[in-house]
């Protein structure tokens, strides 16, 4: 066996200790503890083995593409520094609306609609929502949550007739949490990610890509003020992003390519622009 603390002493580092909890399909969990070394506190994502596989070709079907039904993907982080990733799929071969939650590697939760009450929000006690939306009709606040009911994230969504005006409102584990979500096109895939970056600030980071465009989202594990939406062009794989935070008025640029699943890259802050460092994420739909 391992001993992890003598190894770290000859290293002249300090061990440091990351508990991941695994979930499975049975609502079973165990823990696994990691360790590693460093000389002070790092944050490292652990990409857990995935347990479905990629689709590679676009779900979206032509007859959707400027319409308000079809495919959505969005990936989410929230205040609690957990990140997950959903697909809505708007009667896009499907006789009714719903959404699929992965995270940690899974699949976690199939999602179907429920009504909404007087004020807009889901009602309580929660009752299935069975009516058609209308196709090339704006809608606003349908919601989707577990077909366990009582279980699951609950996500917030809407678009306007044509699918160009979209929004992602879910709520991941009561925390805050931050949305970003794109249409696909059956033209173009819409890959999401989800990882981390380092250095000057570290944290969680996440992008959904399309093959011309990306949205991404941060949140600072040091400054939770940094809790961020980027969004860019892609050209050839390659992007730039760049954006301001909301103290300091520092810019962040971001510098990355996508490819064989994965998307990373460097980030510079304008206050130290000799200061080089990383982000990486792994594909996750």
């Amino acid at each position: 066996m391992i001993n992890w603390a003598k190894l770290c002493k000859l290293c002249n580092k300090k061990l440091t200790r990351q508990i991941i909890t695994y979930e499975t399909n049975s609502r079973c969990s165990f823990l696994s503890v990691l360790f590693s070394c460093g000389k002070d506190k790092t944050e490292t994502v652990v990409a857990l083995p995935r347990q479905y596989e990629l689709n590679n070709q676009p779900e979206a079907l032509p007859a959707y593409d400027q319409a308000n039904y079809g495919i959505y993907k969005g990936v989410v982080i929230n205040a609690g520094d957990s990140t997950a990733t959903f697909k809505f799929n708007l009667y896009n071969g499907s006789s009714e609306p719903y959404a699929l939650f992965y995270a940690h590697g899974m699949l976690q939760d199939s999602l179907v609609r429920y009504v909404k009450n007087n004020f807009g929000l889901m009602a309580f006690p929660q009752v299935k929502d069975n009516e058609t939306i209308t196709l090339n009709a704006s809608f606003y606040a349908t919601y989707f949550s577990s077909y366990r009911i009582g279980f699951g994230p609950i996500a917030g969504f809407n678009t306007n007739a044509d699918g160009t005006s979209y929004l992602m409102e879910t709520q991941l584990y009561n925390n805050q949490t931050l949305n970003a979500l794109l249409k696909e096109k059956s033209s173009g895939q819409v890959h999401c990610f989800e990882g981390s970056y380092s250095g000057l600030d570290s944290g969680r980071i996440a992008f959904a890509v399309a093959p011309d465009s990306i949205i991404g989202i941060r949140a600072s594990i040091w400054n939770p003020q940094f809790f961020k939406l980027m969004t860019a062009k892609v050209s050839n794989n390659n992007f730039t992003i760049m954006h301001y935070d909301d103290i300091g008025g520092n810019e962040f640029i971001f510098t990355g390519r996508i490819e064989n699943n994965q998307c990373s890259g460097t980030w510079i802050k304008s206050s130290n622009p000799g200061v080089v460092n990383n982000f990486a994420a792994r594909r996750t739909l």
